[in-house]
C-alpha cells in the first residue's frame, strides 16, 4: 500500500514536470514563430517600399 502511494506521487510529480517542460517549450516555440513572422513581415514591407520607389 505504501509503495503504491509513493509510486502514484512519483508519477504525478513526473507528469507535472513533463507538463511544465511541455508548456515552456510550446511558449518558447510560439514566441520564436512570432518573432520570425514579425521579421519576415518587416522584411517584406521593406521590399515592397523599395519596389514602390
Amino acid at each position: 500500500m505504501y509503495f503504491g502511494s509513493t509510486t502514484v506521487i512519483a508519477y504525478s510529480l513526473l507528469f507535472w514536470v513533463l507538463r511544465l517542460i511541455a508548456s515552456n517549450a510550446v511558449i518558447s516555440v510560439y514566441s520564436l514563430l512570432q518573432n520570425f513572422c514579425k521579421e519576415n513581415l518587416s522584411h517584406k514591407m521593406r521590399l515592397l517600399s523599395v519596389y514602390e520607389l
